[in-house]
């Protein structure tokens, strides 16, 4: 597996956020979706969205992120802290 890439776990996270809100017809530009803004109480994503995001994002990287870490993934850069914890070490 390749190294742990912050830019690009950061931007595939902010596109999947944005597919999830275009979905859900929610309004919002990218610059929006950054660390610290709240996916839940700010941009309007459920925690079955972030469940979706999480998944998907466990597929696009190979990383196993247990179900007790999603309290964590509520804006883009817990997503990115929880996929830069659960990385291979080897990698």
């Amino acid at each position: 597996m390749a190294q742990f890439d912050e830019g690009a776990v950061r931007g595939e996270a902010q596109k999947l956020i944005l597919d999830v809100l275009t979905r859900k017809k929610v309004k919002v530009k990218p610059e929006d979706i950054r660390e610290g803004v709240s996916l839940s109480t700010q941009v309007g994503i459920d925690s079955l969205d972030i469940l979706q995001i999480m998944a998907t994002v466990e597929k696009k990287f190979n990383v196993r992120i247990p179900e007790e870490e999603l309290p964590g993934m509520d804006d883009l850069g817990g997503i990115v802290r929880t996929v830069k914890k659960h990385w291979p070490k080897d990698a």
